[in-house]
């Protein structure tokens, strides 16, 4: 919800924020929605002049020119054509993520050129969550340095600082409102903004999506490389390990303020392979079937981790205790 986005706003204590309204907040998530379809048409275009250009035994080619008229097209109805530098800037993100890469024919002097995208086989099936996380990533820059206020944050404490505060009529509505009805489902997570992809030395094709989750797990939550490898040896296929892998961020993307990610991981592991190697949607707190996200986690979990705590602490006050005792035996016998 928008409230999530202004209280983890609200953590950024530096004296040098500039202040964002409510309502232009809302606008800036608005507009990003629109560039979260519009890539996605984007995407369609080039999918559709691939499949086209393969079918014809790689005899009809395109230029970025057909791209954009096609996706005129799609956004006509709605009256939001683009120009051709807009696109060149949607083509230009879709190769710093890693989707595509451009590959451009000049035919000569005033001759024009003709234009391929090379689509990541690996990412493009999942070039949605991609086009999210990337978006997120903007998102999180352009708030870094600004403090939400309410939009009438000056007439309120102009209000109350003359001792008059009973004409005061708070708008609402701003604040109810969920981010799903202003961007896309997938970017909700404000404070769960990370890197989307780190390049593999250029080489696009090398790039998978387990190997894409799986970096970002070691590098962006510093897990450790064994915990991967135990995660990888437990699961019966692919699907499996890559959706282990999703759980497992889930999980440490909703309890790391509170608890430490090794513990997160290990009872993720514990728990992966004692009971979920085979069904592992139960552990996906996410999805809408029947799943057991709040049994694991807001029971089994913290259950086990207060045990281990009053453990340790008893252990701590025992080693304490034993101490005193050693100390007081040698003052005797001294």
């Amino acid at each position: 919800t928008l409230e999530e986005i202004i209280k983890y706003n609200q953590k950024n204590a530096s004296s040098n924020l500039i202040e964002l309204k409510r309502s232009r907040l809302k606008s800036y998530l608005t507009k990003k929605r629109a560039i979260y379809q519009r890539i996605l048409k984007v995407c369609w275009a080039i999918d559709l002049k691939n499949k086209q250009y393969y079918k014809s035994n790689k005899l009809k080619t395109y230029s970025t020119i057909e791209i954009h008229n096609i996706v005129n097209k799609c956004l006509a109805k709605d009256n939001k054509k683009i120009s051709i530098r807009t696109l060149e800037y949607d083509i230009s993100f879709l190769n710093q993520i890693l989707l595509i890469k451009t590959k451009l024919k000049h035919l000569g002097k005033d001759n024009g050129s003709f234009a391929f995208y090379i689509q990541n086989k690996n990412l493009w099936k999942h070039r949605f969550i991609i086009i999210q996380e990337a978006i997120n990533k903007e998102i999180k820059e352009y708030l870094k340095d600004k403090k939400i206020v309410s939009d009438f944050s000056k007439e309120i404490n102009n209000t109350i600082n003359k001792n008059n505060i009973k004409n005061i009529k708070p708008k609402s509505s701003i604040a109810d409102e969920s981010i799903a009805d202003v961007i896309p489902k997938g970017i909700k997570g404000i404070n769960k903004i990370e890197n989307s992809i780190e390049k593999n030395n250029g080489k696009i094709n090398k790039i998978s999506y387990k190997e894409y989750i799986a970096n970002r797990l070691v590098e962006v939550y510093k897990i450790e490389k064994m915990q991967i490898t135990k995660i990888l040896k437990i699961s019966n296929n692919e699907k499996t390990y890559i959706n282990a892998l999703r759980n497992l961020k889930l999980a440490i993307e909703k309890y790391k303020e509170e608890y430490k990610i090794e513990d997160i991981s290990n009872h993720f592991i514990k728990e992966f392979k004692n009971k979920y190697s085979k069904k592992i949607w139960m552990m996906n707190g996410k999805t809408d079937r029947t799943n057991d996200f709040y049994e694991i986690w807001e029971k089994r979990f913290k259950k086990t981790f207060l045990n281990k705590n009053l453990k340790k602490q008893y252990r701590s006050n025992y080693e304490k205790e034993n101490k005193k005792i050693i100390n007081n035996e040698k003052r005797v016998s001294i």
